[in-house]
């Protein structure tokens, strides 16, 4: 009777030893899951509709041959899909970052305007680059039109890129390339037009976010001569 006990209770024993090893392992597959996702991934899909009209689908029309949405990957908690007034005529314009599956180095930015009801791309703007860091967009060169600042991530170089495109003839051209670890966009003199702060050839500081004390942003503005002049004052 003993001895049937302890068969029983032997039995009991390896049943729930196996049970909770089970429950480990489901826990250890959903967090090792949820802990390297590529920025496809993790991307916020956007709002269905804008505007009564259904962005999924306008999307699906231009990203096309393999090209998928992505992120930055300093900008994770910004939208694949952007909505934003290029030429100040009060008409939103639809920005789009994307990746082409099965290529290593293929991301890009896709630029829609509106005519006459239609949704048209004024600007696919491909770079070969290992993902993108940012896309930001200011009035550099004070024409009243946003510029477009696209930062890439460059494997074989110690510091990042950047590319400048300023909106005029009705599309986006390219008019400045420039490297850089951090980077700021502020109006530091006041005037009413940004400058450009680069942040490079220094320790980055991972815990501000941003160049520490000891380290200063090298500033650039838009001069008349239509390049990026450095302003000689570091802040």
């Amino acid at each position: 009777m003993l001895g049937e006990n302890i068969k029983t209770g032997g039995k009991y024993m390896v049943k729930k030893l196996s049970t909770i090893m089970l429950i480990v392992s489901i826990l250890f597959l959903n967090t090792a899951c949820s802990v390297a996702k590529s920025p496809e991934e993790l991307i916020k899909r956007p709002h269905k509709y804008f505007n009564g009209e259904d962005i999924n689908k306008i999307t699906s029309t231009f990203l096309t041959n393999g090209r998928v949405l992505t992120l930055a990957q300093s900008q994770m908690g910004e939208n694949a899909v952007r909505m934003l007034d290029i030429d100040a005529d009060g008409m939103y314009e639809i920005m789009l970052l994307y990746k082409k599956e099965n290529e290593v180095n293929e991301y890009g930015v896709i630029i829609l305007k509106k005519k006459k009801g239609v949704w048209y791309e004024i600007n696919n703007i491909a770079v070969k680059c290992f993902g993108l860091d940012l896309v930001k967009y200011e009035d550099i060169t004070g024409d009243g039109k946003l510029d477009i600042f696209i930062g890439m991530q460059k494997r074989e170089d110690k510091y990042k890129k950047l590319n400048v495109y300023s909106y005029h003839g009705g599309y986006f051209h390219f008019i400045e390339n420039i490297s850089y670890e951090k980077l700021n966009i502020n109006d530091i003199d006041n005037d009413g037009i940004p400058e450009l702060g680069i942040c490079r050839n220094l320790q980055y500081n991972n815990l501000s976010n941003e160049c520490s004390k000891k380290q200063e942003y090298f500033w650039y503005r838009w001069d008349s001569v239509n390049e990026l002049e450095p302003i000689l004052e570091r802040r």
